[in-house]
């Protein structure tokens, strides 16, 4: 169960805790495809009611003879989605007016809206003056108490058994209507002068506890998923799982632990247990932020890798060079970097450089020979990318008369710092411009489908005009997460180049599970709301 629960958090993408609590309330429902009910529609009304309080207060003003040609009813904003699993709204009874013919309930979007909820086909009402519920017919049945003045009413929806039901003050009433149609809207009407409610679509706390069912459905759902049986002949299923557990261990490089479970359940995998402990090794530079390292790795292992994928290289590069604004990796030659790198997308002479010194030669283009970064930082061309000159005693948030701890540091020292400081910015500087013309040259070859977007390098050059990167707005370039998906894009490019899926199929079939989810949703199937694989695996 551990390793569904790793399996789903890695394969969805992270998401943002919602910021009210309409959206706490239902937290399946995708609000870019199916809005909330948030308001009354000021569209959606007859001319006789008037909207007011961010439309949530609703009044009926017509002058009145207390006819049924004289009611008058409004439609939220958008319908209720199944999505939601059971949805709820609540209205006061500010005033009942003259005579509180006061209706609350569900209609479809092109119901009449001059007769109250209940009345015309596909509309369902509870109404106050006489209790009773209507649905789709003028003539009532008993339901419920009536309600006047000072009373909340609510109503909620159970797409679970497709079904409806009122409270009253915070008591349930019970289910009343049934085999409901899809895309009902909340809707209220009234018919005398003086009628006012006031509306919560779950901006505030309900008076009736409807977490306490929305969680009982989860929990009942939940357990029917997971007490459903797998049959099958023979151990086939229990075998393919096993498989999809190798699988995930593989991919994502858990080497002991693959190796014990393949001697349990007999399974076998395809992938040296050598190249998964080279994938960790790489795996645990990138997330400590060591990209060039990681590179040399990459290139020492999987030589073919980089040059065959030229944009997944530049994005390794990008990387780097965020990772040495920040101060965990370098631009600059080290004596651990003694390798060549080759790209055979680009000529030796133009981007790549040999070098067995361990010394960084400066002169006055800031020539650096860095194996790790897989191109000659030989620059002429300051047009490629433009930094404030200004700009050159700061980097990472310090200057060259920045004191260190509230000591101020004796002049050899201070100068030292300042000449390392101007240094470090001038690597930057050259590797960036060399980054920008490898990015140019691989433009030019024509589009393909793994190339990166300008804007990711004009935000990382960005950082370096700010003191502090971390307070920058630009601050999110420095997160853990960054450095996670260049690490699932570079596993994954070194899985498909050994004819292996580049997806781990625990992750594709939790993808589908959530797909299908979906889709359940818009076909109305209101158990959808309790079935995401995120609530199962809690329980």
């Amino acid at each position: 169960m551990a390793l569904i629960k790793a399996g789903w958090q890695r394969s969805k993408m992270a998401k943002a805790i919602p910021s009210d609590r309409i959206s706490r309330l239902y937290p399946c429902v995708d609000e870019t495809e199916s809005p909330l009910p948030r308001s009354w529609s000021s569209r959606e009304r007859c001319q006789s009611i008037t909207l007011s309080q961010n439309n949530l207060r609703v009044q009926y003003k017509a002058n009145t003879n207390k006819t049924h040609k004289d009611a008058a009813s409004v439609r939220a904003t958008h319908p209720i989605s199944p999505a939601c699993g059971i949805y709820y709204y609540e209205v006061k009874i500010v005033s009942k007016g003259k005579d509180g013919y006061i209706g609350v309930g569900l209609s479809v979007h092109n119901s009449n809206l001059n007769r109250l909820p209940g009345w015309e086909k596909h509309t369902f009402g509870y109404h106050g003056d006489d209790g009773h519920s209507f649905n789709s017919q003028s003539h009532g049945d008993p339901y419920g108490p009536t309600f006047t003045t000072g009373d909340i009413i609510g109503c909620g929806v159970n797409f679970v058994h497709n079904t409806c039901f009122y409270t009253k003050n915070g008591r349930n009433l019970g289910t009343v209507f049934s085999d409901l149609p899809h895309d009902l809207y909340p809707t209220v009407g009234m018919q005398t002068v003086g009628e006012i409610v006031d509306t919560n679509f779950g901006q505030e706390p309900f008076v009736y506890n409807i977490e306490d069912e929305i969680q009982e459905a989860r929990m009942k759902v939940s357990q029917t998923v997971l007490n459903t049986p797998i049959t099958s002949q023979g151990n086939s299923v229990q075998a393919m799982l096993h498989k999809v557990i190798i699988d995930y261990l593989v991919h994502h490089g858990y080497s002991a632990t693959c190796e014990t479970f393949a001697t349990i359940t007999g399974q076998s995998y395809k992938e040296e247990n050598a190249s998964i402990e080279n994938r960790q090794k790489i795996q645990a530079l990138i997330m400590d932020g060591k990209i060039s390292k990681a590179i040399s790795l990459t290139e020492k292992f999987y030589p073919t890798i980089l040059s065959d994928k030229p944009w997944l290289h530049v994005r390794l590069l990008v990387r780097q060079f965020i990772e040495a604004i920040d101060g965990s990796d370098t631009v600059s030659h080290t004596s651990e970097s003694t390798a060549s790198v080759t790209n055979s997308n680009s000529d030796s002479s133009d981007m790549v450089t040999s070098s067995s010194s361990n010394n960084m030669s400066q002169n006055d283009e800031c020539e650096i020979a860095s194996p790790q970064n897989g191109f000659n930082s030989s620059v002429n061309d300051d047009s490629i990318m433009d930094v404030d000159e200004e700009k050159t005693h700061e980097i990472n948030g310090t200057d060259s008369n920045d004191h260190v701890n509230g000591v101020t540091p004796n002049r050899n020292q201070e100068d030292k710092n300042q000449s390392k400081s101007t240094d470090d910015l001038k690597n930057l500087l050259s590797f960036g411009k060399n980054l920008k013309a490898m990015y140019d040259k691989l433009k030019k070859e024509g589009p393909t489908d793994d190339e990166i977007d300008n804007a990711i390098l004009r935000d990382a050059f960005s950082l370096l005009a700010y003191r502090d990167p971390h307070s920058s707005p630009l601050a999110h370039l420095l997160s853990r997460k960054e450095r996670e998906s260049i690490y699932y894009a570079l596993n994954s490019a070194i899985l498909e180049a050994q004819n292996m899926s580049k997806v781990p199929a625990l992750e594709v079939i939790v993808n589908h599970t959530d797909g299908c989810l979906k889709k359940m949703a818009k076909a109305g199937i209101g158990t959808c709301a309790f079935a995401s694989l995120d609530k199962i695996l809690e329980c």
